[in-house]
C-alpha cells in the first residue's frame, strides 16, 4: 500500500494529540526525568496548546498513512509561524515524526 499524505484538521485533534504524545515520548522519554518529561508532555501536546498551533494561519499539521493507519506526522511552518529564520521565501519543517 502506498503513503498518503493528509491534511491534519481541528477535527483531527484527538488523532494528533495521541500520535504526538506516543512518538514524542517513544523518541525521549528515556532520555529525561519522568516528572519534567510528564509535565512537558501534557503541556506541549494538550488539547489547546495544539489547537491552537492547528489553527494557526502559517503553520500546518500533516499525517503520513498507510491505509487506515497514521504512522507518524509532520509540520511546516511558512514566514509568520517560523521559529528561527523568518524568511518569507522559506519553510520550515518543525516537526516529523
Amino acid at each position: 500500500m502506498q503513503l498518503q499524505i493528509v491534511l491534519c484538521q481541528l477535527e483531527d485533534i484527538e488523532e494528533l494529540i495521541s500520535i504526538s504524545k506516543s512518538t514524542f515520548s517513544n523518541a525521549f522519554e528515556d532520555q529525561n526525568i519522568p516528572e519534567d518529561f510528564a509535565t512537558y508532555i501534557n503541556k506541549a501536546f494538550s488539547k489547546e496548546t495544539l489547537s491552537q498551533e492547528v489553527s494557526h494561519p502559517h503553520s500546518s499539521f500533516y499525517f503520513v498513512k498507510q491505509g487506515v493507519t497514521t504512522l507518524g506526522y509532520f509540520k511546516l511552518n511558512d514566514y509568520r509561524a517560523q521559529t528561527d529564520v523568518y524568511d518569507k521565501s522559506s519553510l520550515e519543517l518543525e516537526r516529523i515524526y
